[in-house]
């Protein structure tokens, strides 16, 4: 019965993360090269993906909820660095993480970075959320 809740809930992860994704890809345009778009457009097929969303599950999700835990735990510290390495490793565990995946390699600029962690603030939280990078 667990597996079902923890399906379900992963479900609902991937369709909030799909309107955050649909937010991207305007950011993505302008501030990513091709490797990068083509992981989050894997990313974004693979979250609407029920069979790869549990299989991942099966696979990752003891570390998906460690990763989980710890950027709850960052973001009540108010350490915005450590909720965003936390938040991704948790998407790319449960989103990227299969044989055939193929990650972008390098870090991106720091204002690249800033870009897209406010992108990705805005679009996760809300309306109304507010966050100095």
């Amino acid at each position: 019965m667990m597996m079902v809740g923890g399906a379900a809930m992963a479900a609902n992860l991937a369709k909030e993360v799909t309107k955050l994704s649909e937010l991207g890809d305007k950011v993505m345009s302008t501030c990513l090269q091709g490797d990068g778009k083509n992981t989050l457009k894997l990313a974004a097929q693979n979250m609407k993906n029920p069979a790869f969303l549990m299989k991942s599950f099966t696979a990752n999700g003891a570390d998906t909820v460690v990763a989980m835990s710890d950027a709850m735990t960052a973001w009540h510290k108010q350490e915005a660095q450590q909720f965003g390495g936390y938040i991704g490793t948790a998407l790319r565990d449960m989103l990227l993480n299969s044989d055939g995946a193929q990650l972008p390699e390098g870090m991106p600029s720091k204002a690249t970075m800033a870009n897209v962690t406010g992108g990705f603030l805005k679009g996760f939280f809300g309306p109304g959320m507010t966050a100095t990078i």
